[in-house]
Parts: structure tokens; sequence; C-alpha cells
């Protein structure tokens, strides 16, 4: 589910996006993580960054960048993320 939702937020062909199918799936796949998984809470800013939502992304990236022990190449992939979003800009891959 979590993989669905990324794709459906990033996906560079606009056919394959859906914003709020992405974020129903991260919210279920953060909920199943107990909202402790800096991978899933990225996944659910990327799609709320895809409805539009940029405040929420960059909430949730934010949270996503306090859990402890982060990989430092996560912690930097999140930190682009979130500066993405802080300019308005969704992810694209």
């Amino acid at each position: 589910m979590k993989q669905r939702a990324w794709f459906q937020a990033t996906c560079p062909d606009p056919a394959f996006r859906n914003g709020q199918q992405a974020v129903k799936d991260a919210k279920a796949v953060c909920s199943i993580s107990e909202w402790r998984d800096e991978d899933t809470l990225d996944t659910l800013a990327a799609a709320y960054a895809e409805t539009g939502d940029f405040a929420s992304a960059t909430r949730y990236a934010a949270q996503a960048l306090t859990i402890k022990d982060i990989p430092p190449l996560d912690a930097k992939r999140i930190q682009h993320h979130l500066t993405l979003f802080q300019q308005n800009r969704p992810i694209r891959l």
C-alpha cells in the first residue's frame, strides 16, 4: 500500500497520479506503523503535496525528520522533500 501511495503521489505521468487515494493509503500505513516510520511519513507528505496541501506536506515531512535514528541518507532525502514542499512544489520522479 505504501508503494502504491508513493507512486500515485510522485509519478511523472499525471494519468497515474491520484493524490486523494495516495493520502488515504499513506494514512492507513502510518496508522499501522503507529506514526513512527520516517519513510511512511515522507510518503504521506508527498501525497499531501500532490493534493496541493503543502502545509500538511511540510508538517509530515518535518515530523519524519524527528524520528529517532534516521539513517543519514534518508534524512537528507526527506530534507530535500521538505524544501520542495516549502516551495509549494510536489515530488516528481
